[in-house]
């Protein structure tokens, strides 16, 4: 334990002496128009695909004709229930976590509001994923 104090007190000591002052030699204002130059050379390093939350309300009729109307019924049940709670309007996150625990289908977001998670246009893997992107 004393080694490691020791050791730190010398980096921290070190860092006082040499490198701090080196820095403050090398660092020079950087203009707006520096930072621009900058961007523009490297403007891949700085961007990435759009991604947007997804959150999810899954129900699967299948080809049952009965099982969609019940589910038809099902979300006209729901959608009234979200237009009439005057308190969702500013909070309608909450609204849809409630909407997803007692409607959806989906087990591995059922119970996390219905939030899938972060996907982006290009999001491989499942049918799933194609169809909700």
């Amino acid at each position: 334990m004393t080694r490691a104090e020791i050791a730190r007190i010398l980096a921290t000591r070190l860092k006082e002496e040499l490198l701090n002052p080196k820095l403050k030699a090398a660092s020079a204002p950087v203009t707006d128009d520096r930072l621009r130059e900058l961007y523009a050379a490297q403007s891949a390093r700085f961007q990435s695909p759009e991604k947007r939350q997804v959150a999810v309300l899954w129900l699967n009729p299948g080809v049952d004709p009965g099982r969609a109307k019940m589910y038809e019924n099902k979300m006209t049940r729901a959608r009234d229930w979200f237009f009439n709670e005057s308190d969702l309007a500013d909070q309608a996150d909450k609204g849809f976590s409630v909407l997803a625990m007692d409607y959806s289908e989906h087990a591995p977001t059922r119970f996390k509001g219905g939030v899938l998670g972060w996907l982006d246009a290009q999001s491989g893997g499942s049918d799933w994923n194609h169809a909700v992107t």
